[in-house]
């Protein structure tokens, strides 16, 4: 019997699964044979949003990428992977899980044959989801989110804390500057986190600049400058 049948955004290819972990996709065009058929498949694969890649668990701790325009030949194999996806939205890029469920990689799907990219201190996270511009990805743990750079994912990320009794779903607005997080406490917060951002609202709040003086108490030798432009430069008391 058939466990799960899902299409790819554009419609041209159809991927299901058995009820005996036989996977088969089609080219829509001519469905007449399909042109993957792989056994072992314990989970959905899924097809990457510009409908080049399809990927899929297809034995212990493998993952298989095929490579659609070219009608599924060749494919290529990531060794130690637990857990592919999600795709960002661009599909220039996918999450890989590795099997010690300690390490993340974001795969580069413009160059399948580059060795991935660890995430810096990626340790357990999960609930992940990339920023509608691709730019920025989110993944939780316990009371924790963190937002890695897609470009420089092997940087330090952007911490968030405070959730009470876990996060159990993060999720990005439409322009990226604000995270959603849910929470095991019932609650949803809503946090501003791009630095800019925080400058303007504390630039609101205060109403004014740092003085000279409160400038070197803050930031010691660096050259002074107006924090907020629209406010003119304070005389030091």
């Amino acid at each position: 019997s058939i466990a799960s049948v899902v299409f790819s955004v554009d419609g041209r290819w159809l991927a299901s699964r058995s009820s005996d972990n036989m996977l088969h996709l089609w080219d829509v065009t001519d469905p007449s044979t399909a042109i993957i058929e792989q056994r072992n498949v314990e989970e959905d694969g899924l097809f990457s949003p510009d409908g080049h890649w399809f990927l899929a668990d297809v034995a212990q701790e493998t993952a298989r990428i095929w490579n659609l325009t070219a009608h599924g030949i060749p494919a290529v194999d990531l060794p130690e992977v637990s857990n592919v996806g999600p795709f960002s939205p661009d599909g220039h890029w996918v999450l890989l899980q590795k099997t010690d469920n300690q390490s993340v990689q974001l795969l580069n799907m413009t160059d399948v044959d580059a060795p991935p990219k660890h995430l810096f201190y990626a340790l357990g996270d999960e609930h992940w989801q990339f920023s509608s511009d691709s730019w920025w990805l989110a993944g939780a743990v316990g009371d924790l989110a963190r937002i890695w750079s897609v470009t420089n994912p092997e940087s330090y990320p952007i911490e968030i804390r405070g959730q009470y009794e876990g996060v159990t779903s993060v999720a990005f607005s439409m322009d990226g500057r604000r995270l959603a997080m849910g929470a095991g406490d019932g609650n949803i917060r809503v946090y501003t986190w791009q630095v800019q951002d925080l400058i303007d609202l504390a630039c609101n709040l205060a109403g004014e600049n740092f003085s000279q003086q409160e400038w070197e108490v803050w930031f010691g030798s660096q050259p002074y400058h107006r924090t907020c432009p629209q406010w003119p430069a304070r005389a030091s008391p």
